[in-house]
């Protein structure tokens, strides 16, 4: 089991969820290791859901402020509204 527990640590050119890794950036973890996150704003769990259900959950868990960016972004990547 993976547990992800983010705080409030907001700088205003990045945001603390993102939709895409720049070209190139490594990561560490694949999302399919990713279970739960626990940010201020709620926790969910990630096993079992499909891209688009991990996007809706994940977007409820993002400061006010980053929500809509996040949308607009899960409707282009994904068609789905949330």
């Amino acid at each position: 089991m993976t547990l992800f527990v983010f705080g409030e640590e907001r700088n205003i050119k990045n945001l603390l969820f993102i939709t895409t890794f720049k070209k190139g950036a490594p990561v560490v973890t694949t999302r399919a290791h990713l279970q739960h996150i626990i940010t201020e704003y709620g926790a969910v769990n990630l096993y079992g859901k499909s891209l688009k259900e991990r996007a809706t959950l994940t977007i409820g868990l993002a400061h006010l402020d980053d929500r809509e960016a996040l949308t607009k972004d899960a409707f282009e990547l994904f068609k789905i509204k949330v």
